[in-house]
This record gives C-alpha cells, sequence and structure tokens, in this order.
C-alpha cells in the first residue's frame, strides 16, 4: 500500500488549503492542470501556496489521492524518543546525564527539554 506524503507544516497548511477549495473552486483535475503549470513556469504564488512550488507532480498526486501528513522536526523526533527511552530505564541516571550533557556541549535548545 502506497504511504501518505510526508511534507513540512508549511506545506501542509498549502495542501490544506487547495484542497479546501477544491469542494468549491477546483476539481482534481483543474488542481493537477494548475500545478503542471506551476511546474513549467507560471508558479504557485502567494505566502501560504508558494510552498506548492516544492512539489513534483507525483508528489501533488500522492498528497491528493492517498493523503499527506506532518513530517516532525529532528526536535520533536528527540522528544517522542525521550520520552519512550526514559521511562525503559528507570534510575539509569548516568544515561541521562550524558544524553543532558550531549544536548548542551552542542548547544542544542529544544523546546520541551531543556528550554
Amino acid at each position: 500500500m502506497a504511504e501518505k506524503l510526508k511534507v513540512s507544516r508549511e506545506l501542509a497548511w498549502a495542501l490544506k488549503d487547495l484542497f479546501a477549495r477544491k469542494k468549491d473552486d477546483y476539481s482534481y483535475d483543474e488542481i493537477l492542470k494548475l500545478h503542471y503549470e506551476a511546474l513549467k513556469g507560471e508558479r504557485w504564488k502567494g505566502e501560504t501556496w508558494e510552498h506548492l512550488n516544492k512539489l513534483s507532480m507525483a508528489e501533488m498526486a500522492q498528497a491528493m489521492f492517498i493523503g499527506y501528513e506532518i513530517e516532525e522536526t529532528p526536535e520533536e523526533q528527540f522528544i517522542k524518543w525521550y520520552k519512550d527511552f526514559c521511562p525503559a530505564i528507570p534510575g539509569d541516571a548516568i544515561c541521562l546525564e550524558v544524553i543532558h550533557k550531549t544536548i548542551e556541549i552542542l548547544g542544542i535548545k529544544i523546546k520541551g527539554f531543556n528550554e
């Protein structure tokens, strides 16, 4: 089974806005025609829709017919891993200290972790 397209938050907003207009303004065929024209040089315009220029025809079709989901940022992936990992090793203070110190040394600030 084909997978949903992973996209940035900005691209997800653009797709959501575009597909919401599908019901009233555009059919799927019209959206694909507009995207084809954008790839040939017409370009999607506007603060929201300009992100659509990053998609190939195949990716636009995948987002349309299979769906899309927001790709987690590296920070979000870390927090998810950290929350899953830490309860699995209660009392392993050395391991947790290494994680904290590594993040500190690298100068990385992660909301929900050390910020």
